[in-house]
């Protein structure tokens, strides 16, 4: 999550929500950025099983880019107060990733960034918050589409106030499968000796996380138990046009954090961008140890992670109502009719010859034959 751009996915790591996060007096974003930008902090420090993934990344003026400026080779670290150490490697694009950390459950952590022009970023330290599971993860359809619930029971020992992300993945389909191609001359031909359909690019994958602000507060209710609307899947959406799947992450905050996410949700809702006037502050409990003047964006915590996935399947929603929006047009098999036609990339034979001949033929554009063109081919690990 970045940005001048319109999403929340973009506005968020402009914005950066350390995952476990809190809140401070209030301060107005500054509105003239430095060239250089200021630091975006974006992750999770996750306390339990799993991995922890934090983003860095810069903030942009809006005359500049609408480009993420991801942070790259840094060194980041969490660091105890028992002084163990526990780096996290760039992996790409700004993302810095511990496979599993190993913290003690009563002891105090804290994150140190050093960035490669000599400036050092340090939190507070933190004690780590206890997550509830995940019971269960349901979805319920309507006509505005398909509602993803995540349900939890918190304990003695939990906040009571909670958020939530996700990935998604999807399997999706070309609209045709080609059996032709084009020649030198040009005249569409067979692809294959025994004209078959080229399937190489009817299976594709996507892949989305979460751009929104999900989170609750059980505090001023009897029984701390969560049923709440983590994502919606409008109607028709293509996501759910062959398989989708959602993997929601599950954290305990602090009432700070809670307070602090509850402000950046009003602020982006509201403003659509972080460079309109912000309604309210938000000042997070990373500083710039070489520059204690200098705004950083992100609020550190701890917590344990749970996560859950589940899977739907375009029959489980009939009469979803997406469609690809793929049409065919005849074309004459002749190099001047292809030519006049701007090489429109064939699909199948309409019309032969008693010698098999094509006489004419069905074409698309290429993003109906070619799926690489919204996704790629690489089925996701976990994928039926």
């Amino acid at each position: 999550m970045r940005h001048a751009m319109k999403t929340l996915q973009q506005i968020i790591p402009v914005f950066s929500i350390l995952f476990i996060i809190g809140c401070k007096d209030s301060y107005d974003l500054p509105v003239n950025i430095p060239a250089t930008g200021y630091l975006v902090v974006d992750g999770t420090i996750n306390s339990g099983q799993g991995p922890t993934y934090l983003n860095l990344s810069k903030t942009v003026r809006l005359v500049d880019s609408f480009s993420i400026n991801y942070v790259t080779n840094a060194e980041v670290n969490v660091e105890g107060e028992d002084n163990s150490r526990f780096a996290l490697t760039h992996r790409g694009h700004g993302q810095y990733v511990n496979d599993q950390l190993s913290l003690t459950r009563n002891q105090k952590y804290r994150l140190r960034i050093k960035l490669t022009d000599g400036k050092e970023y340090l939190s507070s330290y933190l004690a780590i918050k206890q997550s509830p599971l995940i019971d269960s993860i349901n979805w319920e359809r309507d006509d505005a589409g398909v509602h993803i619930f995540a349900n939890a029971k918190g304990s003695a020992n939990t906040s009571g106030y909670y958020r939530w992300d996700y990935d998604e993945d999807w399997e999706f389909h070309s609209a045709y499968t080609p059996s032709l191609k084009y020649d030198s001359r040009p005249m569409a031909v067979y692809i294959f000796p025994t004209q078959g359909a080229d399937l190489s690019k009817f299976v594709c994958y996507q892949a989305a996380k979460s751009t929104t602000i999900e989170i609750l507060s059980t505090a001023k209710i009897s029984r701390d138990t969560a049923h709440y609307r983590v994502h919606t899947i409008p109607r028709a959406s293509w996501k759910l046009s062959v398989l989708y799947s959602i993997l929601v992450r599950q954290y305990s905050i602090s009432r700070e954090g809670y307070e602090y996410l509850s402000r950046m949700k009003k602020n982006t809702e509201q403003t659509g961008s972080i460079f309109d006037s912000q309604p309210s502050e938000l000042k997070g409990n990373i500083v710039c140890v070489t520059n204690p003047n200098e705004p950083v964006i992100g609020f550190l915590e701890i917590s344990d992670m749970y996560s859950k996935r589940i899977f739907i399947k375009s029959s489980d929603v009939p009469s979803w109502g997406y469609t690809d929006g793929c049409t065919q047009q005849t074309v004459v098999n002749h190099p001047d009719s292809i030519t006049a036609a701007g090489f429109p990339p064939p699909v199948s034979p309409e019309t032969t010859s008693s010698s098999g001949a094509i006489l004419t033929f069905y074409s698309t554009t290429s993003v109906c034959i070619d799926c690489t063109l919204r996704g790629v081919l690489t089925k996701p690990s976990f994928w039926p």
